[in-house]
Parts: structure tokens; C-alpha cells; sequence
């Protein structure tokens, strides 16, 4: 099992363990509530002063309870081990709640993290008598899918709403205090200036974005198409919003669809687990794990697909091209 393997790093482990002994149990009373509130107030204007809260010592967070997970695995506590999975699962659908696409990225990471900790664990789980099956609920690949559409969508539309309706002045203004578009540093006359010059291109150049942004919806939606397509294209327009070096949305989509296929891949060895202590074997075919997923699918519990696919993507194939870096 990848890990903890020597005396020396579970001892010093159970001594890091209890040390954040605190943050693990305000971390299980959270996931005991199974919800939070970030009081995040999306009609905040301008768009772009909506506070969000800070969440990125979240990755740390589930750092601490994968290793908490592979502690209790290795000390044969099952129950406990698939408790700390289950909550750190838990801690990233938490932050999808937020629309913002940091926490959807964190998300995916712990997505990925917990997904192959659970790969890891499985055999020590059984050996207590645990095929993992509580885990399944929270193994959803289609939550993390859906909810980096919903956050692409905030991110390419809902933060940059104010400026189709920002005053002229308004918008002077604010380029002058932050040098939102032009960069000047501390020279506020002159982003001043360049604020109240370019004022009337705005919205031309608020079309041109939605434009390219619509065109990278759709390939988000359809996992298909060339991610640069759209932005070279925009580029090509000039538009200060198009030279305003927009993150390169195909790396993101890219990490995201590794977190869905090591998750399928995760849920897929839950059912082979699951099979294997009923039946003291593994499945002899795709099909036989197929029917068994089938048999035990129950459609009530969310899971839209019983047997989720997986899909192997750059990261996985040696010598293959990985998107473009920025």
C-alpha cells in the first residue's frame, strides 16, 4: 500500500496526527452537519468586489486526512479510515458551493487525491471486512463535471457582468485606483485617461469575449474541439479584454477530466471489491462487473451512471502532447 510503510513514519504519523487532533474534529463536526455556508452574496456590485473566503488551505486540510486515512487502514481500523475518506470527499463538495473556479481546481485535486487513497486502502479495508461501499456516494464524478461547468460559467459571465452597464466615469475610476486594463502602476492619470478613451469600445469588446466564451462553453460541454480555437481567434480581434492574458482554460479542463477518470477508476474497484467478498473472487469479465453493477444500482442514490466510464486522457498515454503551458 502506498504510504506509510516503515516503524519510524507511522510513529512520527499518529505524532503529526495528534497534533492536529483539533482541526480534525472541527473537520468531522462540519462533515457530521453535511453543509456549509460560505455567505457568499453574488449581488455584490461591481461584480468583481464579491469577497469570497479564503479556501486554499483546504488542499492542506485533506492532506491531513489522507494521511489520517492511510494511518487507520494500516492500525486496522476500517470503519475509521473510510470515515476520513468520506469527509475528505465531503470537504471538496464544500467548496463547489462557492461558483468560484480556485475552489472548483482545489476541488479537483482533492477529488484526485482521495480517489486513488481509496485505491490504495482497499485491500486493507477487506482484509476487516469493508469493501468500501460506503464510499460510493461520495466517489461522484458527475458532481465535479457539472459543478466546473457552473463555475466556468460564473467565471466567463456572472464576475464580469458590471461592465455592460458601468457608467463612463464610474469605469475612468476604476481603472484609475487599480489599473484594471492598462497597467500604468501608480500613474492614476494616466489610466485615468486611458479609462475614459477606451470607455466607448467596452462593450464591443464585451461581445467580442462572449463570443470566444460561448465558443469554449461549448467545448467544455461536449469534451470536444480545440480549446485554442476560440481564444487565438479572439486574440486576432485585438480587444484589450483578448490581450488581457485570460487563463488558459484548457490545462484546467484538462486536470479536471485526470480527477474524473482516477474517481471513476476509484468507484470501479469499490464494485470489484464489493464483488469479490461476496463471492470470494473477482469478476471473470467486463461483463459479469457490468451486471453486477447493474443488479446493485439503485437509482435513487443520485449515481447516474451504475458502471461510470474511463476515460484515458494525455496525462496518462507516455510520449503524448499535454495541452499548451502558459
Amino acid at each position: 500500500m502506498a504510504g506509510v510503510t516503515t516503524r519510524e513514519e507511522k510513529t512520527y504519523a499518529h505524532k503529526f496526527l495528534k497534533e492536529h487532533e483539533d482541526a480534525l474534529g472541527l473537520i468531522g463536526q462540519a462533515f457530521q452537519a453535511k453543509g456549509v455556508d460560505w455567505g457568499v452574496d453574488f449581488n455584490v456590485e461591481p461584480s468583481w468586489d464579491i469577497p469570497f473566503p479564503r479556501i486554499a488551505y483546504y488542499l492542506s486540510l485533506a492532506r491531513l486526512l489522507r494521511t489520517q486515512a492511510l494511518i487507520l487502514a494500516l492500525d486496522g481500523d476500517a470503519a475509521g479510515s473510510v470515515r476520513s475518506l468520506q469527509t475528505g470527499l465531503f470537504l471538496g463538495d464544500t467548496l463547489r458551493l462557492s461558483h468560484t473556479l480556485i475552489a472548483e481546481m482545489i476541488d479537483t485535486a482533492i477529488v484526485r487525491m482521495m480517489s486513488s487513497t481509496v485505491c490504495a486502502v482497499l485491500p486493507q479495508l477487506e482484509v476487516k471486512g469493508h469493501a468500501g461501499e460506503e464510499l460510493l456516494p461520495y466517489l461522484r464524478s458527475d458532481r465535479l463535471e457539472n459543478g466546473f461547468y457552473t463555475s466556468m460559467q460564473w467565471e466567463l459571465f456572472g464576475y464580469t457582468r458590471s461592465f455592460e452597464s458601468i457608467g463612463w466615469l464610474d469605469f475612468a475610476n476604476n481603472c484609475k485606483t487599480d489599473g484594471f486594463y492598462f497597467g500604468f502602476g501608480g500613474n492614476e492619470a494616466a489610466n485615468y485617461l486611458m479609462g475614459l478613451m477606451y470607455r466607448p469600445f467596452l462593450l464591443f469588446d464585451m461581445a467580442s469575449s462572449y463570443e470566444y466564451k460561448i465558443q469554449l462553453m461549448k467545448v467544455i460541454e461536449t469534451n470536444s474541439g480545440d480549446w485554442d480555437k476560440g481564444y487565438q481567434a479572439y486574440k486576432r480581434n485585438g480587444w484589450l479584454l483578448g490581450l488581457y492574458a485570460l487563463p488558459r482554460f484548457d490545462q484546467m479542463g484538462e486536470k479536471v477530466r485526470e480527477a474524473l477518470t482516477i474517481c471513476n477508476q476509484a468507484r470501479i474497484e469499490v464494485e470489484i471489491h464489493m464483488f469479490h467478498r461476496k463471492y470470494k473472487r473477482f469478476p471473470a469479465t467486463a461483463e459479469e462487473l457490468e451486471k453486477w453493477c447493474l443488479d446493485n444500482w439503485n437509482p435513487l442514490s443520485g449515481v447516474q451512471d451504475p458502471l461510470p466510464k474511463v476515460e484515458t486522457t494525455a496525462a496518462f498515454v507516455p510520449g503524448a502532447k499535454s495541452p499548451a503551458g502558459n
